[in-house]
């Protein structure tokens, strides 16, 4: 009896150590570890996959702006006042001038109509200020989903797991960025075009490491950022 209350004793006083340090360490260091893991990820669907593995990443096409004449790049009242001298001249013969009786209005004197809700249904919708887009998110896939995904050249695969496990063996042409090294290696990836697909892996379980690295990725502003849950461990058993 008296050894059960000694073993309970110490086992909380072991406990609460742990506890105290762990809390110690939030409170002094400059990147505290989550107390409860907040989900930064979602499923993707498969119609997304689909669209995915058979489209690749293009550069805009800029041949159209490139062949515009200058009518069409500039407005119309703005191709009016480009008129020569001598066009002028024969207009103003043609037509006086005249002054109108009604006082120009400043920018003090507007109408306070024009501004109303019912006026701001006129203005074109590209002259209206644009809506802030939703910050991307790291998408959660499936095995058949990463299959699917490779049948596209364009899409590329980092691997999260330590140099030594990666050299182990490695899911395709896979690169290895060691989450925890990741700062060291933005010069191998910060050239990359922002909208291409990047599939994230780890060991696969309980492993948090490609978690991290696509968080890290979608903070640097990829949008096509996808984390494969079942990993290496799951890969090298269905595709030995």
């Amino acid at each position: 009896m008296k050894k059960n209350l000694v073993l309970a004793r110490e086992t909380g006083i072991i406990l609460g150590t742990a506890l105290i340090l762990g809390l110690s360490y939030n409170a002094f260091s400059p990147k505290p570890l989550p107390l409860i893991r907040t989900e930064t990820t979602i499923v993707a669907s498969d119609s997304l996959i689909t669209a995915l593995a058979t489209t690749t990443s293009a550069p805009p096409n800029s041949t159209q702006t490139a062949e515009q004449t200058p009518q069409q790049q500039a407005p119309q009242h703005v191709q009016s006042l480009a008129l020569t001298p001598q066009t002028q001249e024969k207009t103003t013969a043609a037509k006086p001038a005249t002054l109108s009786k009604e006082p120009l209005k400043t920018a003090s004197q507007h109408n306070p109509k024009d501004s109303s809700p019912q006026s701001r249904k006129d203005v074109p919708a590209q002259e209206q200020a644009p809506k802030a887009a939703a910050p991307a998110k790291a998408l959660e896939i499936r095995f058949d989903q990463v299959e699917k995904l490779l049948t596209n050249p364009d899409i590329m695969l980092i691997d999260a797991r330590p140099a030594r496990e990666f050299e182990q063996g490695h899911i395709g042409n896979a690169i290895n960025i060691y989450t925890p090294e990741f700062e060291q290696n933005i010069g191998r990836i910060i050239g990359i075009p922002r909208e291409k697909p990047i599939i994230a892996y780890c060991g696969g379980g309980a492993c948090e490491l490609s978690h991290e690295l696509a968080e890290n990725l979608v903070k640097m502003g990829f949008t096509r950022v996808f984390v494969y849950v079942g990993g290496w461990n799951e890969w090298k058993q269905k595709k030995p």
